[in-house]
């Protein structure tokens, strides 16, 4: 994902940019830049997650953001405060000062994330017509400090199976852990919208959600790259070829 910082009037004012970058997927697209070179299609988001979070469904708005919303449209994330549209970054630090509109919300939700979830939708049919499968890798960042005690490199999320195969996911996972990391599967993060929506094996559409521990390749509190940074971006390289060969094998494509 692109992490790129913008604003619309009023809703960042409380917060400076540098804490909000704390919850953008910093640096994930330089991590993944290179995969088109190997055939996969690479779809970024443009706008960080502290604006709009695309991986969240758009039909559930937070009433305490958004006004004219009313509680009783909430999930999970949202109560949380993590929803669509989020109103802190972390606990205890809040993102706006006053409500958005839902016109302010509507707008965003058309000219981000609608655009976003276009390209994907296209991209997997079009695969689909072509190739009779089509495979998503939704791929992220996590804060070491959300692991909590769990010791993990990267966390492959299928939603327990139903959005990709066991087969997929050990490609991918012993990929990771013969490159040297430690992978743990649905725990902490199992797939979010996206892995939900688009994770269907049983049409041929599958999906397997990445998150990359930051501290692998970035100082969390300088967000500065370190030292990592080149090896975690050779294992996705290296990944994005294991999957192109294995794919064209099986007659599939990927989608990154």
């Amino acid at each position: 994902m692109k992490p790129e910082f913008h604003t619309d009037p009023a809703p960042f004012e409380l917060i400076k940019p540098k804490p909000l970058r704390s919850y953008e997927d910093a640096y994930v697209d330089k991590i993944i830049e290179d995969v088109p070179r190997h055939g996969l299609v690479l779809i970024a988001a443009n706008y960080s997650r502290s604006y709009i979070d695309v991986n969240r469904d758009p039909n559930i708005l937070d009433g305490q953001v958004v006004a004219g919303v009313t509680s009783a449209n909430v999930c999970e994330y949202t109560a949380n405060g993590y929803g669509l549209i989020a109103r802190q970054i972390c606990q205890n630090s809040p993102i706006n000062i006053s409500k958005i509109t839902l016109d302010a919300a509507k707008a965003r939700i058309a000219n981000v994330h609608a655009p976003y979830h276009f390209e994907i939708a296209k991209w997997l049919e079009n695969m689909k017509s072509r190739f009779g499968e089509a495979w998503l890798f939704d791929v992220h960042s996590m804060p070491n400090s959300a692991l909590g005690g769990i010791s993990a490199d990267i966390v492959l999320g299928n939603r327990f199976g139903s959005s990709c195969d066991e087969e997929l996911t050990k490609l991918v996972k012993n990929h990771f852990e013969n490159a040297g990391l430690k992978v743990r599967l649905n725990q902490p993060y199992a797939g979010a919208h996206s892995t939900k929506t688009y994770g269907k094996p049983a049409i041929g559409q599958q999906a397997l959600q990445i998150e990359i521990n930051r501290s692998l390749y970035l100082n969390e509190h300088s967000l500065e790259l370190n030292d990592g940074f080149a090896a975690i971006k050779r294992i996705f390289g290296t990944l994005a070829t294991s999957e192109s060969d294995f794919f064209n094998h099986r007659n599939l494509t990927v989608i990154a």
